[in-house]
């Protein structure tokens, strides 16, 4: 063989194997580039993700104060009306059911927009209803939907209810407050419950459990969770 062609062939195995140890290089630093890559990519999803838990979180916990600062506002529209001593003498006195119509249930829809408003004698006996939507008059029965606040208003309740959340007061107590407001299912529609019992504050002073209560519903419907989403900006 000429010496030109061994010079040859020499320049091409020495350029092959060049070729391979770059590429014996190449693939294991590619290969952790790659590798180094899925995992920023990973931790860029992890880390959106648990931002986008504690965002979550915070928008949930920012409504469920929302909706107990509602429940507490729909409490003082009914104190509004149902803590004077007019009321306590139409009312509890001597019960008149026009007026208990006109400064009460007619006040209450008209002003404050509640839904239901009803009103139970010391005997726990329905004594006045008014539905926003005369429809659902027909379709309930008032005292298993009241039950619930009717015995935390009376304190026949020793622990939390199962399947209401009472907003105010914040916890039970062995005294009983003259109002309660819950959170709850009515007519299988979330709502706000409030409950106001009647009196003076020596007639209730030794409790609820002869006096009349009256409740106001509002329900939490699309239009109250839209506008606690605008007031939150979410």
């Amino acid at each position: 063989m000429l010496p030109s062609a061994q010079s040859q062939i020499a320049g091409e195995r020495k350029r092959w194997r060049w070729d391979q140890a770059r590429l014996s290089l190449v693939m294991p630093i590619g290969g952790i580039v790659a590798v180094a890559i899925v995992c920023v990519v990973v931790a860029m999803l992890i880390s959106a993700q648990r931002a986008d838990v504690v965002s979550l979180k915070r928008e949930q916990e920012l409504f469920e104060q929302a909706i107990a600062g509602t429940g507490a506002r729909v409490l003082r529209e009914l104190q509004s009306v149902s803590t004077t001593r007019r009321t306590a003498v139409m009312i509890r006195d001597s019960y008149d059911p026009q007026w208990a119509a006109r400064r009460i249930g007619n006040w209450l829809e008209k002003y404050y927009d509640h839904d239901v408003v009803v009103i139970v004698d010391g005997r726990d006996q329905i004594e006045y209803s008014l539905f926003r939507n005369p429809k659902d008059a027909g379709a309930i029965d008032l005292a298993r939907e009241l039950a619930t606040g009717l015995d935390l208003i009376r304190g026949r309740l020793l622990a939390a209810p199962d399947k209401a959340i009472v907003v105010v007061p914040s916890r039970l107590s062995i005294k009983p407050g003259r109002s309660a407001a819950l959170i709850q299912r009515f007519m299988n529609k979330p709502a706000v419950v409030a409950a106001v019992a009647i009196g003076s504050d020596s007639e209730l002073a030794l409790g609820n459990k002869r006096a009349p209560v009256v409740f106001s519903i509002k329900y939490i419907d699309q239009a109250m969770l839209q506008e606690i989403g605008r007031r939150l900006q979410i």
